[in-house]
C-alpha cells in the first residue's frame, strides 16, 4: 500500500489506510475542538477480573507520558493469561461482546444532552477489542472523547454505577466473571486531544 499511489483500503489492518480513511478525518473534524469554558475528557470503559473497585476506577489529568501508553487493554488485563477477558470462539461469544459494547454506549448516551442530569455536551468514539491468542480470548471495551462544562470525580463514579446497574439487569451477562472498569482522563491541550483521537481509530495490531 502506498506504492505508485496504490491504496489497499484495508482500514482494519493497514496503518496507512486506517489513518487516511478513519483516524485522519476524525482528527481533522474534532482535533481543534477546544472551547472556552468547555473541558474534554478521554473515557475508556472496559472489563476487569479484579473485584476491587479501587483498581477499576481512574480519574486524573492526561499526562505527556500517557501519549505512548494510552492503551485501553492496559486498564483491564488480569495477571493470569488463562483468565484474560472472555472466550471468543462461538457465535454466542461474539454476541456477548456486542451486548457489552451496547451497554457501554447506552450509558454514555444517557448522559449526553442538555438535560439537568446529563453531563456531556458531545461525544465521539466507539468500540474496540483487545485480543489474546492461545487461548483465544478478548476484552471488549470502548474509547470515547467527551466535551463537557463540568465532569467531576463524583460524576465519573455515577457513570460507573450506571454501567454496573445495566450489567446487573442484563440476564445474558449474568455468567460474566468480569466487572466494569472506568478510566477518565482530562485532556488539557490540543495535542492531547489529537493523540487520543488518533489512538481511538487505529489498525488491528497482529
Amino acid at each position: 500500500c502506498g506504492y505508485l499511489s496504490f491504496k489497499c483500503r484495508d482500514r482494519c489492518l493497514c496503518p496507512r489506510c486506517c489513518y487516511r480513511f478513519l483516524a485522519g478525518p476524525l482528527v481533522d473534524e474534532f482535533g481543534d475542538v477546544v472551547l472556552a469554558g468547555i473541558q474534554s475528557f478521554y473515557i475508556c470503559i472496559s472489563l476487569n477480573a479484579n473485584p476491587d473497585e479501587a483498581i477499576r476506577f481512574k480519574y486524573r489529568d492526561f499526562e505527556r507520558a500517557d501519549r505512548d501508553v494510552v492503551k485501553g487493554s492496559r486498564l483491564c488485563t488480569p495477571c493470569n493469561p488463562a483468565h484474560y477477558g472472555i472466550p471468543f470462539q462461538t457465535e454466542d461469544d461474539i454476541e456477548q461482546c456486542r451486548l457489552v459494547w451496547k451497554l457501554f454506549a447506552e450509558a454514555i448516551h444517557e448522559l449526553t444532552g442538555t438535560g439537568r442530569h446529563q453531563r456531556f455536551l458531545g461525544v465521539v468514539g466507539g468500540p474496540e477489542l483487545s485480543m489474546q491468542f492461545q487461548p483465544l480470548r478478548v476484552i471488549p471495551h470502548c474509547n470515547f472523547v467527551v466535551w463537557t462544562s463540568s465532569f467531576t470525580e463524583d460524576d465519573a463514579r455515577e457513570l460507573r454505577r450506571l454501567i454496573r446497574a445495566k450489567f446487573r439487569n442484563c440476564r445474558p451477562l449474568k455468567k460474566l466473571r468480569l466487572y466494569p472498569s472506568l478510566a477518565c482522563y482530562r485532556l488539557r491541550s490540543r495535542d492531547d486531544l489529537r493523540a487520543v483521537l488518533s489512538y481511538s481509530m487505529k489498525p488491528i495490531d497482529l
